[in-house]
Formats: structure tokens, sequence, C-alpha cells
């Protein structure tokens, strides 16, 4: 996905089970299936192509098999805070 006209995210959904090792900022190996953000159905319809495209987003889709950590996160940002809060607020 190393077009110049696509935005340069993905949003890639996962089982909770493979994505618990996941953080913020984590690098991960995976393999997904993958299309190109869907336009609205019908004339006025939400349209999430292009909420995707100003969130820069090139694609979605779903995560096949294991996820694997390729590098840790790094320095944590806060986008870690944040995401520690909501896990310990929600547990």
């Amino acid at each position: 996905l190393n077009s110049p006209s696509l935005p340069p995210r993905l949003r890639i959904n996962a089982d909770e089970a493979k994505a618990k090792k996941v953080a913020p900022g984590s690098v991960i190996r995976l393999k997904a299936w993958l299309m190109p953000p869907p336009s609205m159905a019908v004339p006025g319809a939400y349209d999430f192509a292009q909420v995707a495209w100003f969130q820069q987003l090139g694609g979605t889709g779903k995560a096949l098999g294991e996820i694997q950590l390729v590098g840790d996160q790094g320095r944590p940002g806060w986008r870690s805070r944040l995401s520690g809060w909501i896990i310990s607020w929600a547990a």
C-alpha cells in the first residue's frame, strides 16, 4: 500500500484473544484480508469512504491467523496512557 494516492493507515479488526499482546505503537506482522473503505450504500447514507479519507485510512480488513510482535512500542506516548486508563476503567 505504498501508493501516493492512498492514505497511509489501515484499520484491521482482530479477535480480542489474538490482539491482547498488542499495545498502541507496537510494530506487528499479520496476514489480513484487505479491502478499500466502502462507500455509501444508497444516496444520502453514511459514507465511510469519505470519513476514512479524512482519518487517513487507506483500507479496512480482518486479521487472519496469529499476530506477531516485531518490535516493542518504544517510548510510551499519550495513546498508550489513554489505552491503559480505558482498560483499567473497563475492568
